[in-house]
């Protein structure tokens, strides 16, 4: 549904749907930007160039004011609104290109962002499996008699639990991952990391393996938490604590948030979801707008969302 809503965003004033709405700080979140998507990535979801994520940027920059972790934290806990409703920008997954083009692109304009790592995957120790899938559906694409043995649409539904599935694929279609890592260095390595916080830039965790925590038990949801939210305190300890759960918030307890926020170590100052513009469950925990579709208009993107939250409070009013 809210597909139909961005598609009709273009043809509305954006700014006075962003004064209507009220919304305080828009928070839209990336992977990666590439010029040459990588084939670990490119098969599971539209990429931004550098040209049309920093037309991106400039459509944000016009409407929005860039902050970082430290004033997300304070704008949550004190209620402060700016002139203009604010900007909060971050990316999930850790990948190398954080480092090699969009931090580069972000200090150009002076705009925060917090980079969202899996710990399991920082130093290229493992690969996520939807990476993989991704790797599997490159070879198969690229391989004409491959195609007529794997279904593509099968392999990109494959979940978490298929581990073994995916490394038997691996060995029948030449596929090695171990070596990809090694070659590719598809992760940050926590050498970068540190550098990316010394010009600014928060890291924050994103789980230790990435799982959908829908399929995981409270207590293997609060496992993949603390075991990532205590590498990420302990390397990075003088920043905001900030926990994105990877896929989405769906299947967690509203209960989860406020024993994440009684604990002292590992703690978590904030946490996100990944549906748009909507309330979170508990008041430490923020929604984040998607940003790749396969259209790149940062309008139509951010337009739709507005769209569909103001007919919702309007619907919900009525």
């Amino acid at each position: 549904m809210k597909l139909q809503f961005q598609k009709m965003a273009p043809y509305i004033p954006f700014s006075p749907m962003v004064k209507l709405s009220g919304v305080r700080v828009f928070m839209p979140f990336y992977h990666l930007v590439s010029d040459n998507p990588p084939p670990h990535v490119k098969h599971l979801y539209p990429i931004c160039n550098t040209k049309e994520f920093s037309a991106q940027l400039q459509f944000m920059l016009k409407h929005f004011t860039p902050i970082g972790a430290l004033d997300l934290a304070r704008v949550v806990q004190t209620g402060a609104r700016g002139r203009k409703p604010y900007l909060f920008l971050s990316f999930d997954d850790g990948f190398s290109e954080l480092y090699s083009v969009v931090a580069p692109i972000l200090l150009r304009h002076s705009v925060p962002a917090t980079f969202f790592v899996n710990t399991g995957f920082v130093d290229n120790r493992e690969l996520f499996y939807r990476c993989k899938v991704s790797l599997l559906v490159d070879a198969i694409l690229s391989n004409p008699s491959l195609q007529s043995v794997y279904n593509v649409n099968s392999l990109l539904k494959l979940g978490y639990t298929d581990a073994a599935s995916l490394n038997d694929i691996a060995s029948q279609v030449e596929v090695d991952f171990d070596t990809y890592l090694a070659t590719q260095k598809p992760y940050l390595n926590l050498s970068q990391l540190k550098a990316l916080a010394t010009q600014g830039f928060t890291i924050g965790g994103h789980s230790a393996t990435h799982p959908d925590f829908s399929t995981l038990t409270p207590e293997q949801q609060i496992a993949e938490i603390n075991q990532c939210m205590g590498w990420v305190n302990h390397h990075f300890p003088e920043q905001p604590q900030m926990f994105s759960f990877p896929f989405s918030d769906i299947g967690v307890e509203a209960s989860l948030f406020t024993l994440l926020q009684n604990q002292s170590n590992p703690k978590v100052d904030l946490a996100f979801g990944t549906s748009g513009l909507k309330k979170g469950k508990h008041s430490m925990h923020l929604q984040r707008i998607p940003m790749e579709y396969s259209y790149k208009s940062a309008k139509k993107i951010l337009g739709g969302e507005l769209f569909y939250y103001l007919v919702k409070r309007f619907l919900y009013l009525a």
